[in-house]
């Protein structure tokens, strides 16, 4: 049993690291592209808004951000593209197979990549 926490413990920790540092990648992107905006709307609906009861409607981030809500779309759907790409190089990094690569990528992201 303290194996099986233990083992739960590092995988969560290790999750955690990976996701951080996509984050901060990103956080890196949107500056250097001068998408400041793009980074807050991400982070108030799929950081924040993970973890809230309700989370933001596109509609109340395009009236928070004042941009309309198609420009709430985009800005998710560049974000969310960019971070995956940086959880997939990071896994890419971090492991010592295909195989490797393609079930942690599973195991953290849900899905199978090609």
């Amino acid at each position: 049993a303290v194996d099986d926490t233990l083992d739960a413990l590092f995988e969560r920790e290790w999750a955690r690291s990976v996701l951080t540092g996509a984050v901060e990648a990103l956080r890196a992107d949107c500056d250097a592209a001068g998408r400041g905006s793009t980074f807050a709307v991400f982070v108030a609906h799929d950081i924040d808004g993970a973890d809230a009861d309700s989370p933001p409607t596109y509609a109340s981030l395009a009236s928070d951000f004042s941009i309309p809500i198609t420009q709430v779309t985009n800005y998710l759907n560049w974000a969310r593209r960019r971070f995956r790409e940086h959880v997939l190089s990071t896994l890419r990094a971090l492991t010592t197979s295909d195989a490797e690569f393609r079930a942690e990528a599973r195991a953290l992201l849900g899905v199978d990549i090609p």
